[in-house]
């Protein structure tokens, strides 16, 4: 100011990036009948907690809640299983892995 007095503020902002999905699979190819494993147990929310976790397999399935969760593809084709993630914060966030079935 005039006087040669000087203020500031400082405002801290935490920005959230939702939960992180981490998906591993078994495997990612094979013959009829293929049963795969579906395993979201290393994914995370570092501000909040992930209050949905669905598991959908590609060909039109789907688990709810389960961390880990096994399934099997009768007919050959490519599959994507993708899992979603839902935080205490509304925010939602995917990941997917291709599934070949011969």
């Amino acid at each position: 100011d005039s006087a040669g007095q000087k203020s500031k503020t400082v405002h801290s902002i935490v920005i959230d990036g939702g939960p992180i999905p981490v998906l591993t699979v078994s495997t990612s190819s094979g013959p009829a009948p293929l049963t795969v494993t579906a395993d979201a147990s290393g994914s995370h929310d570092s501000s909040g907690t992930i209050t949905g976790r669905s598991i959908l397999w590609g060909d039109g399935t789907y688990v709810n809640w389960l961390q880990k969760a096994t399934h099997t593809y009768n007919k050959p084709g490519t599959y994507n299983i993708t899992l979603e993630l839902t935080d205490s914060a509304g925010q939602k966030s995917q990941t997917s892995h291709t599934i070949t079935v011969r």
